[in-house]
């Protein structure tokens, strides 16, 4: 448990240095249960500006040529 909260925390940390992060629709999102996140670019900041942007612990799903 401890190590994925340092981890979140400093990816949190980080983001919140060197982005100004504005979340639109945030009452939206279900307190427990399911959701879909879907960024609205392709990079590979949107992964790390969404763990840091949402409370909850988040999982991915990617392509296996994104992957390799």
């Amino acid at each position: 448990m401890l190590p994925d909260f340092l981890l979140r925390f400093l990816v949190m940390l980080i983001t919140r240095i060197f982005y100004r992060v504005r979340v639109m629709g945030g009452e939206n999102l279900p307190v427990d249960g399911p959701a879909l996140l879907i960024p609205n670019h392709a990079s590979w900041m949107d992964a790390i500006l969404l763990v840091s942007a949402q409370p909850r612990r988040v999982r991915f799903l990617m392509s296996r040529e994104m992957y390799r």
